[in-house]
């Protein structure tokens, strides 16, 4: 079971580590920090400015998710709790496969991972390979760790491979009287008590991600008190830049200024 307050506290944790790994890279670089809210990718020789591609193809996935913890995640008992229930759990289960499964959900990490590690911006499109544990690891969490940034922490404790594995091979199952979610190829047992905190890490990871790069893209022109920005890229191995502005009453960037 989860309680109301805990539920809570662990989204204000994410919320904040989030927050925190954004603000990081605005320190960093304030330039780089920009093009990460513009979304920009290469594509076929095309730029794409603002590429929403991935939000809408990820948007089925994210509007279950929302619908499935307006179900079940109420706290509208006497107790404000959500109690452990077998059915539950496996759809919470498949949701937390999806989660670590997600391409776009895991480009938008590494993005930000590539820029806090002192990457340039990639304008290309971001491959994420079929075998993800290590990839995760060295690609994503290790680099945040290294940055000592608290996201690193919540990924390294909340994703488990064996997890996702266990489910997507049926090779679990869930015992109510010992309150246990038995992996059986690992013959690893995670307690009903320890899944409900995997579960809502990752639910809050997966929702407030999305939530905080909309709010940072809209609040962009304030925090860095400029509606202009460089943009510098190359295609065909010949360089270009121009001028991107933000345009507050339409939300959206368009481009301004092109020279060779």
């Amino acid at each position: 079971m989860i309680k109301k307050l805990t539920f809570e506290k662990i989204k204000n944790e994410v919320e904040t580590a989030i927050n925190q790994a954004f603000d990081e890279l605005k320190r960093l670089n304030p330039n780089n920090y920009a093009l990460y809210f513009m979304s920009i990718e290469i594509c076929n020789g095309i730029i794409l400015l603002e590429d929403r591609r991935s939000d809408i193809l990820d948007s089925s996935r994210l509007h279950f998710l929302q619908k499935f913890m307006e179900n079940y995640y109420t706290f509208d008992n006497e107790d404000k709790t959500v109690h452990d229930d077998a059915y539950r759990f496996n759809l919470e289960m498949m949701i937390y496969t999806h989660c670590w499964e997600s391409d776009y959900f895991l480009k938008k990490l590494r993005k930000l991972c590539q820029l806090l590690d002192g990457e340039e911006y990639n304008f290309y499109p971001i491959d994420i390979p079929v075998s993800k544990k290590e990839w995760i690891k060295e690609s994503i969490y290790n680099i945040l760790i290294k940055k000592n940034l608290k996201l690193g922490k919540i990924i390294s404790q909340r994703y488990d491979q064996h997890l996702r594995n266990s489910f997507a091979h049926s090779s679990y199952s869930i015992d109510v009287d010992q309150r246990l979610i038995k992996l059986h190829k690992k013959q690893k047992d995670v307690s009903f008590n320890q899944w409900n905190k995997y579960f809502a890490y990752t639910f809050w990871l997966s929702f407030l991600l999305p939530q905080v790069i909309i709010q940072r893209t809209k609040n962009l022109t304030k925090d860095l008190k400029t509606e202009e920005f460089l943009l510098r890229y190359y295609l065909n191995e010949k360089e270009y830049s121009c001028t991107v502005k933000y345009n507050k009453s339409s939300e959206c960037f368009f481009r301004s200024q092109k020279t060779y």
